[in-house]
């Protein structure tokens, strides 16, 4: 695992390139005018905008669609920026370019009310036509809505239209949010827990801009009111039977019990940390996996493979047994190895959850797999579920089971092959909708057979964080990517202290994160509105 440059929301070259774009757009229903603004031939651009539908009344909660037809010589990364009042935007374009973690080209402000949109370059042989569907607010009736388009310093009205009365919209059942790998670092104040903290050595794990930007994050995911909190693994980044400074701020690591110990300790600062922020900012009940990170990162010599059981117990103390050494989840894979790592809940009767431990040590190896009996287990839990008429089951684990996924600063762990496929089955089987993981820092979205799989979140210190929303109602699931821009860096000559070698000691995260990808999830598995980073993945060959 590597820094990573910072990024804001586009580079900054891009901005220089869309200012030499001076466009003028008009448009109505049924008539559409076009301009070319005046400059260099080879900077000319022309658009034309009009509504795409018949102009006409829009329903509350009904859609209105609109086109921009882009044409013209247009360079790459033009930024076409479109705000809509009474309403709010489907998807993102299929024409905007996708933003991925690190890359922010083409994103939904968090209301979804403006579309940033950047385009790949065009010639005034081809052009194309950027087709947007806009959602009518349902309490504005009798007012209208509108859109307006610009690129450059240059904007345009399109005419407004009046709301009439329409449809209710459903209830939302429950509100989930996913983000996995959160914070994939180990951050915590030294001088809290069983550290041997010594202010002379002038080490920290933590700091202001930390603090601030922990607050930022956790702010705004308190700000969306969610009903369950997820984290589907590398909490931390777990690797505490090093001690690469020779410190011995968790104690000796020269023998296994002295590294057992440590880890213990270090458990202490970090696990009981983490928990606290999120009771600080009222996300009281969060529900985590195990990852890598939990086992102390891969890979798993012999030496750290001894080390897994200690791991696991040290984990289980903060998340799933209560002081007493009672468990916090009745419904788990009793007699399994990972018995206090996995565990079912039902957070409203007609939602079902579940978290797996996808680490089983073998002799000699580390298993990337469930193990047979927590399967057995798990069987169990979604033959149940579905007997109930349970309609909507979701699961989480760390590791991607569906390739290709994307993915950025990661040892990019899978799920073994054919235990994936025959967990897959089990998916399929049982009617699964959701299965949410982690481990790749990036954002991909692959459906098979009726089940979808979410890739997603991010190691918090370069930037990657990010998170599903996932809106629950009876006839479908509204999912929305949200990302943030973040300035930091990774100088290595200013770092906090981890185990290892530290963490970069400048972050910052911006408040109001955007939106980079949409979906939505019918009960009878079919998957609209999908969008941005959710759109089908092909990677570039």
């Amino acid at each position: 695992m590597t820094g990573e440059a910072s990024r804001g929301r586009v580079p900054a070259w891009v901005w220089g390139v869309s200012a030499l774009l001076f466009v003028s757009l008009l448009g109505t229903a049924f008539m559409v005018n076009d301009r070319e603004p005046a400059g260099p031939a080879a900077d000319r651009a022309t658009l034309r905008v009009a509504w795409a539908d018949d102009g006409g009344s829009v329903s509350a909660n009904g859609t209105a669609r609109g086109t921009i037809r882009v044409g013209g010589n247009i360079p790459d990364y033009t930024d076409l920026v479109v705000t809509l009042g009474n309403a709010t935007f489907a998807e993102l374009p299929d024409l905007c370019q996708v933003s991925i973690a690190k890359i922010r080209l083409s994103w939904l402000t968090s209301d979804a009310r403006t579309l940033h949109c950047s385009l790949t370059a065009a010639d005034a042989d081809s052009p194309r036509d950027v087709r947007f569907t806009a959602v009518a607010d349902g309490d504005k009736t009798g007012e209208t809505i509108s859109a307006s388009a610009e690129i450059g310093d240059t904007s345009l009205t399109l005419p407004e239209r009046p709301v009439t009365v329409g449809v209710l919209p459903e209830e939302r059942r429950m509100r989930l949010l996913s983000s996995p790998d959160f914070t994939n670092a180990d951050i915590g104040d030294l001088t809290q827990g069983d550290a041997d903290f010594d202010p002379a050595t002038q080490v920290n794990g933590i700091n202001d801009d930390y603090r601030a930007a922990l607050d930022t994050v956790l702010d705004d995911w308190a700000s969306k009111n969610p009903d369950e909190v997820t984290v589907a693994g590398d909490l931390v980044d777990g690797h505490w039977g090093e001690d690469a400074e020779g410190l011995e701020i968790f104690g000796p690591t020269s023998t296994v019990a002295e590294r057992r110990d440590a880890i213990h300790r270090a458990g202490s600062v970090y696990y009981a940390q983490w928990i606290q922020r999120f009771a600080e900012h009222g996300l009281d009940t969060v529900h985590p996996a195990m990852g890598d990170h939990e086992f102390g990162d891969n890979d798993w010599p012999k030496g750290k493979l001894k080390l897994a059981s200690t791991y696991r117990n040290v984990w289980a103390d903060y998340f799933t047994r209560t002081a007493d050494g009672q468990p916090v989840y009745a419904d788990r894979p009793v007699g399994s190895v990972n018995e206090f790592a996995a565990y079912a809940w039902r957070p409203r009767p007609d939602v079902q959850m579940v978290t797996l431990s996808e680490f089983t040590p073998e002799p000699g190896r580390m298993s990337l797999r469930i193990d047979n009996t927590q399967l057995e287990w798990l069987v169990g839990v979604l033959a149940k579920a579905k007997a109930d008429g349970v309609p909507w089951i979701f699961v989480q684990g760390h590791i991607p089971i569906l390739e290709p996924v994307r993915s950025g600063a990661s040892s990019n762990l899978g799920y073994e092959t054919a235990p994936g496929k025959k967990l897959w089955r089990q998916f399929v089987k049982y009617g699964v909708d959701l299965y949410l993981c982690g481990e790749v820092h990036d954002v991909t979205a692959i459906q098979k057979n009726g089940v979808l799989q979410v890739s997603h979140g991010g190691i918090f210190q370069f930037g990657r964080t990010n998170y599903l929303l996932a809106d629950v109602y009876d006839s479908h699931l509204d999912l929305k990517i949200f990302d943030y821009a973040f300035e930091g860096e990774a100088d290595e000559g200013d770092r906090l202290w981890e185990t290892r070698e530290g963490i970069p000691a400048h972050v910052a995260y911006e408040p109001d994160p955007d939106i980079i990808g949409t979906a939505q999830l019918w009960s009878d598995g079919r998957l609209t509105r999908r969008s941005g980073a959710m759109a089908p993945y092909t990677p570039d060959l």
